[in-house]
Parts: C-alpha cells; structure tokens; sequence
C-alpha cells in the first residue's frame, strides 16, 4: 500500500507538473498585436540604444509575428512608474504587458495577481531561455519572492565599485586596497600625506548592509526576517563600531554637505571613494579645470581578520517582468518573445557598451569584445559580480530601510552610540 501510495503521489507531481507547465506556443498569436513596453531609466544613452533593440524586434521578430513593441520612458524614476502602474492595475486598463521595474515592487504586483510566472516559458522546448549563463544572484533574484515561481528577468545592472585616485597612487606609491585591513592602511598613509581623511562612503545604508553582511550577520532574508538581530547582533555591532572608529581617527570621513563624494574626489579632498558604478559616467566633469587627474575603479574591499568574510557588494538592478491582468494568452507570448529577445547576449551587449552599465551574462562580461570596450567602473562590477547581493522585497521592507538609514547616518554622522542604536534597530 506504501509502495502504491508513493508511485500515485509521484504520478500525480508529473501531471500537476505537466498541466502547470505545458508547452507555451505561438500558436495563440492569431491576430496583428501591439504590446507596450514601460521603461524607467530614463538615461539618454540607454534608452537611445534600447530603442534601437526594440525596432530591431519590431522589423524582424516582430514582423513575422504580428507583434509591435511600444516602448514608453517613464521619467521620475521607479516611484512614478510604480504610481501609474498600481493606478492602471485598479482601474484594470492601461496596464502595460512589460515593465521594467525593482524587486522590491514585484511582492506588490503578486497580491495583485498581476504578474506572470514565467516558469513555463523559460522552460518552453522551442522558445525557452537558457539560464546558465546568467550569474547566479540574478536567476537566484528573478525566483527570490513571496510567491515559487520566477517572475523577473535581469534588465539593467550596476554594483558598487572603489574609485581611487591613479595618479595619487602612482606618485606615492601606494597599492589599491583589496581587504579592509588593506583600506585601514593606506588611508593611514594618505592621511599622513594630505593632512585629511582619506575615504568615504556615499551611501550610509549601504555601508551598513555591506558591512554587517561581509562580517556574517546579514540584512533581512525574502520573508522580512530581520538577520542582524538575536546572535548576530553583535557581529553587527562590531563591523559598525569598526567602521565609526575609522571616522573618528580621522582617515575616514561622511560625505556631509556634499551629499555625495565624486565631488570631493574630483576636487582631490579625498583620494578613494565607494558609489554605484553609474557615476563613472560623471567623475571627469567633477575635476576643476587646470587639473590633471588620472583616475579609475577597482572592487570594493572583501573581508577583514576576525569577521566571517561573506562576499558582498550592493548590486543595483531593474528587472523586467511580464504584465497581465486579463489572462491575455495571445499578449504573454508576444511579450514572451520579446522579453526573451531583449534577453539575448548580442542584444545585453548592445545596451551596455557605454557609460556603466555592466552585462548579466557571463558570455558577455567575459568576452574580448565587450571587455575591449568597457570602462574602468564596468569592468570592476563584473569582476565582483559573484558578491552582488540586493534588498529582498516583502511588506515592511521600505519602512525597515528608512528606519535603516536614519539609524545608521545617526551613528556616522552624530555620534550616536552603535549598540543602543542598532539594539534599538533590531527590536524594531
């Protein structure tokens, strides 16, 4: 009976399986279709290179089936986008069949049922995508929700990289840091040298989670647990105590009135900072005029003695998604086929060939094409993609993030004390 009962179970699997994930088909493309396509970057250089992919598809996969992609730049970020598409999935018109969009918001459009699993589809025989040539944070991401399924594909990537000052480091010979120990160092030598704090950090909140989850405690898991309390409060505690008393020596500083530090880099107050990779694309129009400064990125440091050296760099990533809330069979295949299209490394290579955009396929990243054509910040995130970590989407998420920030730049920037302050944090 046993036996029987296990051979039904596991029969039963395959036909849910089967039904779950039947082969998806062209087929119910029977009509000329039109499917709008949100993108929210609003970055000149990007969305000029990403129009050129999307008229590629439209005069020719696009042609031989029926299907014109209308692609649409939402200007004011992901916070507009995610404004009119909430008001668009209310009033159940005007949705758009694919977005690009955060992690974060993809929990909201799940209790909306108006996203699409595309399991089936990445599965699919004929029109299926092979996924191993994705790094792993990314296929980890598009199926980290509340919800089993993947819902999201990689779309346009960043991760945090260190700029340092070349010619500084040339003149005095000085060795880009690899570990924070390393850091400790040569920022002890710069200061001697410059008389002023050596580095700095633009982001506090992410000096935080970076921080907390290279020594061991974490941020927040899927589900909103909260993974720098209970025993890895005080891993936490320590990495942040740590990292204050570099401030309070006077070899690291906080950006201040400056808000962000390509500034003072450019102006030579500081000789290293940590930011997104994008601002690679600004750095030279920091530099004063008359002044001659080589620079260029590197990974941000990984690990010091005595933490438990987790690799992590903060990657920031849209995501693309399929909408539906008609269960339009004919629209997520002809978003299917372009998303899938808009996936494809001749096309991963089109879009992030200029400024600082780096590929999510390793076939890209590692080819001499792209490499012979990627700036310094580029091809610094690639080198670090295996540590790219991002912020888990759940309900809370964005209150426990401000209630983060506010923390962690009352320690940085007032003084605060870091026990109590992030005791406090954790019991939130």
């Amino acid at each position: 009976m046993k036996k029987f009962l296990t051979l039904f179970l596991a029969l039963l699997m395959v036909m849910t399986t089967a039904v779950s994930y039947a082969e998806v088909t062209t087929d119910v493309i029977k009509e000329p279709i039109t499917i709008t396509f949100w993108e929210i970057l609003d970055n000149e250089t990007y969305d000029a290179d990403l129009q050129k992919v999307v008229d590629a598809f439209n005069a020719g996969i696009g042609a031989e089936y029926g299907i014109t992609v209308d692609m649409k730049v939402i200007s004011g970020g992901t916070e507009t986008m995610e404004t009119q598409l909430v008001a668009a999935i209310r009033a159940g018109a005007g949705v758009p069949n694919v977005v690009m969009t955060e992690a974060t918001y993809v929990p909201d459009y799940l209790l909306a049922d108006a996203i699409v699993d595309l399991t089936p589809y990445i599965q699919s025989a004929e029109y299926g995508l092979d996924l191993s040539d994705y790094y792993d944070f990314f296929v980890n991401l598009g199926s980290s929700y509340t919800e089993e399924g993947t819902y999201t594909l990689p779309g346009y990537v960043s991760g945090e990289v260190m700029y340092y000052n070349k010619t500084f480091f040339e003149e005095n010979g000085l060795t880009v840091p690899t570990t924070w120990d390393e850091m400790v160092e040569t920022c002890t030598k710069i200061t001697e040298i410059t008389g002023r704090p050596a580095f700095g950090w633009d982001d506090p909140f992410k000096t935080f989670t970076t921080l907390i989850t290279q020594a061991g405690a974490g941020y927040t898991d899927s589900q909103g647990n909260i993974l720098f309390g209970g025993d890895n409060l005080q891993i936490a505690i320590d990495a942040i105590q740590w990292y204050k008393d570099q401030i309070d020596a006077g070899i690291f500083r906080t950006a201040g009135e400056d808000y962000y530090f390509s500034g003072p880099f450019g102006r030579g107050d500081v000789q290293l900072y940590i930011g997104s990779g994008n601002e690679a694309q600004w750095i030279q129009y920091k530099i004063p005029d008359g002044v001659t400064m080589d620079w260029a990125c590197a990974p941000i440091p990984q690990g010091k003695e005595g933490w438990a050296n987790v690799p992590a760099d903060y990657s920031e990533n849209f995501v693309y998604a399929i909408m539906d809330t008609n269960n339009d069979e004919a629209a997520r295949m002809a978003s299917w086929l372009f998303l899938r299209y808009l996936e494809q490394p001749e096309n991963v290579y089109a879009t992030t060939t200029s400024d600082a955009f780096m590929p999510y396929l390793k076939s890209v990243a590692e080819s001499e094409e792209w490499l012979s054509v990627a700036g310094t910040a580029q091809k610094a995130e690639s080198a670090q993609a295996d540590a790219f970590y991002t912020y888990a989407g759940f309900d809370g998420a964005s209150a426990l993030r401000s209630d983060a920030t506010t923390a962690i730049q009352d320690i940085l920037v007032n003084g605060a004390d870091v026990t109590e302050t992030l005791t406090n944090l954790a019991n939130r």
